[in-house]
């Protein structure tokens, strides 16, 4: 073990939990909720911002959730919520807006058409939601649209678009590591893209392997832990499988659960009614909570006094369970912020019912 003595003093908490929140989730966002909402269905765009709890991450949809013959209503829908609804701030200060475009592999005039909308506008999505990525081909095109059409603040001449991936196949999986290292190292190079997440579609996943979705989804095990690793050993945020079983909520309750000891660290929804389960599920313990701020005022007074590795709760402590401590921590933090903003921030900022 490391000579706790030769590690960072505590009294420099900020900075170690900028850095253990890389772990957490990149860009510090939060998404233990990933809500999908119809932009074609002004209803449910306008009711967003009243919901308690709010969504962590409200995705605008232009794909799946939206019939064909609606795509450019749903296109701008998305841009009316964001730019004259000003959605974003009616959520509050700390809530990020995603919006889902079409795949390109499989629409790229509607996926191009979506890209123009939603970015050669004054107020663009703070992350794009890529679907059914099969390469790294797909992800250049989308840097290709931005570098057409992205209408790009001149106060921010370095900024990127968060990315969130969807991995949708068996194919992608296999693939995903290189997807990943070719979409991050893309970003180092040029910019306009930085990943900051991926999502697990499981229905088509089962579809491209022959397999039936069941109801407890064992078939999906295995490559969900596949898929979670390969996002968490990249400090990408790793978003589960939706549930469309929308009554259930002990169902869910278990499923956030595993999907959680897998490494997950959100799910996708599709209905207010699993806000607070997910939100409960991905958020840490109030005991684990108060375990790790004493934890980390031993760690203070024993790295203080020059000591190595120290008892606690009758445990030998070194740093990898220091590191563990300052994560929850860091994500507990992330989530009071949200909160806080969410409560005090936008005009829709008012307390929960």
């Amino acid at each position: 073990s490391a000579h706790l003595g030769q590690l960072l003093p505590w009294r420099q908490l900020p900075r170690l939990y900028r850095m253990v929140a890389r772990q957490f989730g990149s860009h510090t966002l939060v998404a233990r909720s990933f809500m999908y909402v119809p932009a074609s269905s002004e209803k449910m765009l306008s009711k967003l911002a009243s919901r308690r709890p709010l969504p962590d991450l409200p995705v605008l949809d232009l794909e799946d959730g939206v019939a064909f013959a609606a795509k450019a209503a749903a296109r701008e829908g998305a841009r009316r919520a964001l730019t004259e609804l000003r959605l974003p701030e009616l959520l509050g200060g700390g809530r990020s807006v995603a919006v889902r475009v079409n795949p390109p592999a499989e629409a790229e005039q509607l996926a191009e058409e979506d890209v123009r909308c939603v970015m050669d506008s004054a107020r663009p999505p703070d992350v794009l939601v890529l679907p059914k990525v099969e390469s790294a081909d797909d992800v250049a095109w989308l840097s290709g649209q931005l570098e057409r059409h992205w209408r790009r603040p001149p106060s921010g001449p370095n900024s990127a678009v968060p990315l969130i991936l969807m991995i949708e196949s068996a194919a992608a999986l296999l693939a995903m590591p290189q997807i990943l290292d070719s979409a991050m190292s893309a970003s180092r190079q040029r910019g306009l893209l930085h990943p900051v997440g991926c999502v697990f579609g499981s229905d088509d996943f089962c579809a491209s392997v022959g397999v039936e979705r069941s109801r407890d989804g064992l078939e999906t095990r295995h490559a969900r832990a596949q898929f979670a690793l390969a996002a968490r050993s990249r400090r990408l945020l790793a978003i589960d499988m939706v549930e469309i079983d929308i009554k259930d909520v002990e169902h869910l309750k278990r499923q956030c659960n595993e999907g959680r000891a897998m490494g997950f660290t959100g799910k996708q929804i599709i209905h207010p009614s699993q806000l607070e389960p997910c939100h409960a599920a991905f958020s840490p313990v109030t005991s684990r909570v108060a375990w790790a701020e004493r934890l980390c005022e031993e760690f203070e007074r024993h790295s203080s006094a020059g000591a190595g590795a120290f008892v606690f709760d009758g445990q030998m402590i070194d740093m990898p369970t220091v590191r563990q401590a300052q994560s929850l921590l860091a994500q507990h933090r992330a989530l009071l912020a949200l909160d806080e903003a969410a409560l005090g921030g936008g005009a829709g900022g008012g307390k929960p019912a």
